[in-house]
């Protein structure tokens, strides 16, 4: 299906001049006069692997609504309206103009996905218009020349990976499509080059990466090696099978592709898939949802006291190793981020945990706290637990008030002991006499109390 492309922007910046090579042939006329276009145009073109259906626009004039002006503008607002995408075009060399800032303007009210192409951008006279077109609201200006052709490559990568926002209960989600990778051995236009590269930079910036595969051969060596990338970018991840509605026994195929993830990503286990067809319009109902769950897993938050908890039972199914006869201790673990969700465990002999171990503490986390799907880090470090005060009280974060049990006493040399004993004397010396001082005192004032009670009645005091 070819990608709907209205290129627009005020008259004489070019349009017509691109819209021809982009089309392959001189359809529209060219001319240095403005408002020489009056209608659309259409055509089919391309741009290296991409299929295009493309409209020519009049210049964008701010004019009386009687004019014939305002009719070709209302032509501008139709195809812009109709668009997939919107290519707004501004001369490079003139720089933004008023009349430029009212166009986008309006293209911001109609919430269609916008490029911002600096034409006639040969040579340098077209730098200080290319930073200019920044302040228009539409990302990275892209630097090209209808008329000779340049930067046809980089209009090409930012055509193919377009994001489009919408909400989804109460949810807003930026959707972000990109070029299809082959394999490196296939790679050899700079086309395909800078199409890998954008595709692996929006990775690197997404939250939630669907993973689309065809059903009918799913999990080649590419499929593998995106996986991977999602999972060391800490990323969460979601397996998509299209052209579902092409496979013949589509539980057997399920049953063996969830088999083969548990075995070939391990590092993902548990990555919800979700088997559709675009075509048929088949379980598309279960993206979303199955995407929100993924995302939530990805920003989650474990109490510290819930973590501590699972880490005494973790080591009491598996305990940990012993190095050299002596065996590493788990002691502390606290979450530090997530996003994905990071923990740090503090143990002896950190430096000799085997990664074996550490694997086993991952998958029982994932399984412990229902964390399918999302990387999960484990940093492990030499120590005690980092939040015991001075007295040996262990008190970790979120636990409040509670009190753990004590450290035992350090071990004293002999001339501590002796000083040690000696203040402890002189403690209970003086307590001591504070007892007999308070005891005094309290026989003096119950003396005349007893007295005033034994005297016969009568008799003077």
């Amino acid at each position: 299906m070819a990608l709907k492309l209205a290129i627009v922007g005020r008259p004489n910046v070019g349009k017509s001049t691109l819209f021809n090579r982009l089309a392959g042939k001189k359809l529209a006329i060219v001319d240095d006069r403005p408002g020489v276009t009056r209608d659309r145009r259409f055509a089919s073109g391309s741009l290296g692997d991409m299929n295009l259906s493309l409209v020519d626009t009049a210049g964008f004039e701010d004019v009386d609504d009687d004019t014939l002006e305002a009719r070709m503008r209302r032509q501008t607002e139709l195809a812009i309206d109709e668009a997939d995408v919107c290519l707004f075009l501004i001369d490079a060399r003139e720089g933004v103009t008023p009349l430029d800032q009212v166009f986008a303007e309006i293209l911001r009210r109609r919430d269609k996905p916008v490029l911002i192409g600096a034409n006639k951008a040969e040579g340098k006279q077209g730098e200080p218009g290319i930073a200019e077109a920044w302040t228009l609201g539409f990302g990275e200006p892209i630097p090209i020349s209808g008329e000779h052709g340049e930067g046809m490559a980089d209009l090409y990568a930012a055509l193919d990976s377009i994001s489009v926002e919408w909400e989804w209960e109460d949810k807003k989600i930026r959707l972000v499509d990109t070029a299809g990778l082959r394999r490196k051995a296939r790679i050899h236009e700079k086309l395909e080059q800078l199409s890998v590269a954008d595709s692996i930079r929006t990775i690197v910036y997404a939250e939630v990466v669907l993973l689309v595969m065809d059903a009918t051969h799913p999990f080649e060596v590419q499929d593998l090696q995106l996986a991977d990338l999602v999972e060391r970018e800490g990323r969460a991840l979601v397996f998509v099978l299209a052209k579902w509605d092409l496979v013949e026994d589509q539980a057997e195929t399920l049953k063996t592709f969830k088999e083969h993830a548990e075995r070939m990503l391990p590092q993902v286990r548990g990555a919800p898939v979700v088997a559709l067809s675009a075509e048929t319009g088949f379980n598309l109902d279960k993206l979303m949802p199955a995407v929100v769950r993924t995302h939530n897993n990805w920003s989650t938050k474990v109490k510290t006291r819930d973590l501590n908890d699972w880490l005494q039972l973790a080591m009491q199914r598996h305990a940990p190793p012993s190095v050299n006869g002596k065996r590493i201790k788990p002691k502390y673990m606290a979450q530090t981020k997530a996003r994905p969700p990071t923990f740090v465990l503090f143990s002896s002999r950190a430096d000799q945990m085997p990664e074996q171990y550490r694997r086993y503490l991952v998958n029982s986390l994932r399984e412990s706290f229902d964390l399918p799907g999302v990387p999960i880090r484990i940093t492990i470090k030499s120590g005690a637990n980092p939040y015991a005060d001075a007295d040996g009280d262990k008190r970790p974060m979120g636990s409040g008030t509670k009190r753990g049990p004590r450290e035992k006493p350090k071990k004293l040399g002999v001339s501590e002991n002796a000083k040690e004993a000696k203040q402890l004397r002189v403690k209970k010396a003086g307590k001591a006499k504070r007892m007999a001082k308070e005891a005094a005192t309290d026989a003096a004032v119950a003396k005349p109390v007893i007295r005033s009670r034994t005297q016969k009645p009568g008799r003077a005091k």
